[in-house]
């Protein structure tokens, strides 16, 4: 599939977690070529302008309208369509402590979100 995908409808995952930097890859002409970054071959002289600055900045709030900026670009060019978010909703017992709720991006790993501090989680009798 992998040097195809350009040409080809293909279904794909990927994920970012906390740093809107993750994206970099996904998106950046750069990548055109190279595996599984940038899958569409999108290209866009804007895009990587703000990829790059938005890398370069540390201000909140400017990575902010960057990343803002980023977001509308690709609304109206659509390089890929998102067929799925994941919504996280997650019950346990009263029984379990220790547990401490922090933000889930979409990557799903064990290290992020509500697991990443598992080793102190506590089951009461």
């Amino acid at each position: 599939i992998k040097p195809r995908m350009y040409q080809d409808a293909t279904l794909f995952f990927f994920a970012t977690v906390y740093d809107p930097d993750d994206q970099y890859p996904i998106w950046h002409s750069q990548f055109i070529g190279q595996g599984w970054w940038n899958p569409a071959c999108y290209q866009n002289k804007r895009v990587d302008e703000l990829l790059e600055k938005g890398r370069a900045v540390m201000g909140r709030e400017e990575r902010r309208k960057i990343y803002g900026e980023l977001q509308e670009i690709l609304a109206e060019d659509q390089p890929m369509i998102f067929i799925a978010f994941t919504d996280h909703t997650y019950a346990c017992s009263t029984r379990v402590k220790g547990i401490k709720i922090q933000p889930e991006g979409h990557s799903g790993y064990m290290t992020e979100g509500l697991w990443w501090n598992l080793d102190e989680w506590k089951l009461l009798k």
